[in-house]
């Protein structure tokens, strides 16, 4: 295989994996302790066991490179 063939390929080949990487759910993603409290009310109007409720999130803090993204 030439060196040219392999190059198309490798380009081939990372352009469509970030296709398929960015296919995914719709929507914001929700935190952990979110979905923790969407699972818990649904089981509670199941009647089912819930469980523990989950912790508040702390505080989110700034960080110096924040306003670089």
């Amino acid at each position: 295989m030439s060196v040219r063939k392999f190059a198309v390929l490798l380009v081939l080949l990372v352009s469509a994996g970030s296709v398929l990487s960015g296919c995914g759910r719709r929507g914001d993603p929700i935190s952990p302790s979110q979905a923790a409290r969407d699972v818990r009310a649904d089981r509670q109007k199941m009647g089912e066991s819930v469980p523990a409720e989950p912790e508040k999130p702390v505080e989110d803090k700034p960080f110096i490179l924040d306003s670089l993204l």
